[in-house]
C-alpha cells in the first residue's frame, strides 16, 4: 500500500485513519496518513480483473471489518485527471462487479464532459457551435447556470475561451496578451447559450464561445459514482478525483471517515482533517494548476470578471456538501469571490454546505457547523466563522 499512499499525499485532500480503534487520545488525535482505516494487512493485486474491458486493475486487502472484510482500490484516468476507488465488499466477486460498473460509468462520463478529447460531446459542441447532448450535460448546465446567478457569476462554465488563451484546458501554458483577453470576455456569458430541453439542442450565439464543466463535472461524476457503488450493493467507499473526495456512508464499523486538507507548503502535508459521512469533500486551491511567466507564478482559478487569476488573500477553499456537484462549484466561486463575500455568500446559505478557509499568511477558518468535526494539525486552532461572523 506504500505507492497508494504516496498517491493520496499528493493530491490537494488525503484521506486519513479514522480513529475507531484508537486505545488512547495521542492515536485518536494523531490519525496516520492514510487513504482509509484500518490498512489491509496484505494486498494481492488482480491483474486479470478487466481484461476483456479497458478497465483498471484491482488492488485487493483485508479490510478488518467483519461486515466487509474485502478492502478493494483501483485507479483511473479521465476529464483529464486521476481517479481514486476504494469500497468495501462482502468477497471479492462483489468487489469486482461494483468496480466495474463504476469505472464503466467513469468513462461513459468522460466520452460526454471532457472537453479535451475529440470524441467528448463537449469538445464537438464547442467545435461545431451546436449540438444535441445528453441529459447529463443539460442538467449540470442548469445547475451551472443557477450557481453563476447565485454568486454574481463567480463560477462561469462559459468562461471556456478565456481559460483556452491561458493553455489550462490542454497544458500549453502561457499568459495571454492584453487585446487577446478582452476580446475573449464577451463571449463568455451563459446565458447567451440557447437550449432546447424537449430536443436536447444547444447552441452558442456568437462564434468562439465555448463550454468547460471542469470544477463541476468531476463532482458530479462523483455523485453518479456513489449511486453506482450503491446499487451494486456497496454501502460504504469513498471515491477520490484529484484530490476531491467524497465518501459514500461510513466506515463498516459505522465510524466515519477522516478527510485531511492538503497543506498547499508541503505535497505530503495537511493543514488539519474533517470527518464526515455522506458528504463530498472538495478543495479549490490556487496550488494545484499553475507556471510561472513574466517572474510570477499564474494559477488557473481565473476571475471571470477579468480573466485573470483571482487574488485575494487565500490559498484554498474547502467546501463540504452532500453534493459534489454543488460543492465542486461552490469552492471555486468561493475562492473568486474572496473571504468577505464567501463568509457572507455562507451566512446565508448555512444549511446547505460548510466551508474551510485557508489564507495565505496561514491562517484557518472554518464554518460553524463542521467546528467541532475539524481537527487541526500541528497548529492554533482555527478561527470560527459564525452567523453572526
Amino acid at each position: 500500500m506504500k505507492k497508494q499512499v504516496l498517491a493520496f499525499c499528493l493530491l490537494s485532500a488525503l484521506v486519513l485513519s479514522a480513529c475507531h480503534n484508537a486505545t488512547d487520545a495521542q492515536e485518536k488525535n494523531t490519525p496516520a496518513t492514510s487513504d482509509s482505516s484500518p490498512q489491509p494487512a496484505t494486498a494481492v493485486v488482480d491483474k486479470t480483473a478487466f481484461d476483456d474491458m479497458d478497465m483498471p486493475t484491482i488492488t485487493f486487502g483485508d479490510s478488518g471489518y467483519s461486515s466487509a472484510p474485502v478492502a478493494a482500490d483501483a485507479d483511473g484516468f479521465a476529464l483529464d485527471t486521476t481517479i481514486h476507488i476504494r469500497l468495501f465488499a462482502k468477497d471479492k466477486d462483489s468487489a469486482k462487479k461494483a468496480m466495474r460498473a463504476a469505472f464503466s460509468e467513469v468513462n461513459r462520463f468522460n466520452r460526454i464532459f471532457s472537453a479535451t478529447t475529440d470524441s467528448g460531446e463537449i469538445a464537438r459542441l464547442n467545435k461545431t457551435g451546436e449540438g444535441t447532448l445528453s441529459p447529463e450535460v443539460l442538467a449540470l448546465f442548469d445547475k451551472a447556470l443557477q450557481v453563476y446567478d447565485d454568486t454574481g457569476g463567480a463560477y462561469n462554465v462559459a468562461l471556456y475561451p478565456v481559460s483556452q488563451l491561458w493553455g489550462f484546458p490542454t497544458g500549453d501554458y502561457h499568459k495571454p496578451d492584453e487585446p487577446a483577453l478582452q476580446a475573449a470576455l464577451p463571449l463568455t456569458n451563459p446565458h447567451e447559450v440557447r437550449v432546447n430541453p424537449q430536443t436536447g439542442n444547444m447552441r452558442f450565439t456568437r462564434a468562439g464561445m465555448g463550454l468547460d464543466f471542469d470544477g463541476i463535472s468531476q463532482g458530479a461524476l462523483s455523485d453518479r459514482l456513489m449511486d453506482v457503488l450503491q446499487d451494486a450493493g456497496i454501502s460504504s467507499g469513498l471515491v477520490n478525483i484529484d484530490g476531491n473526495v467524497q465518501v459514500l456512508h461510513r466506515h463498516p464499523d459505522k465510524t466515519d471517515f477522516r478527510i485531511g486538507i492538503q497543506d498547499p507548503s508541503n505535497d505530503t502535508g495537511y493543514i488539519g482533517s474533517v470527518d464526515v459521512n455522506n458528504k463530498a469533500v472538495i478543495t479549490t486551491g490556487d496550488y494545484q494548476r499553475s507556471f510561472e511567466a513574466d517572474g510570477k507564478t499564474w494559477h488557473s482559478i481565473l476571475n471571470p470578471q477579468t480573466g485573470m487569476p483571482a487574488e485575494n488573500g487565500l490559498n484554498s477553499v474547502s467546501v463540504i456538501a452532500q453534493s459534489g456537484a454543488t460543492a465542486s462549484a461552490l469552492s471555486r466561486a468561493l475562492y473568486v469571490l474572496g473571504p468577505k463575500e464567501a463568509i457572507a455568500y455562507w451566512q446565508k446559505h448555512a444549511k446547505d454546505f460548510d466551508m474551510i478557509l485557508y489564507y495565505k499568511d496561514g491562517q484557518v477558518a472554518v464554518t460553524g457547523g463542521i467546528a467541532k468535526h475539524y481537527t487541526a494539525n500541528n497548529r492554533p486552532q482555527p478561527d470560527m466563522i459564525t452567523a453572526e461572523s
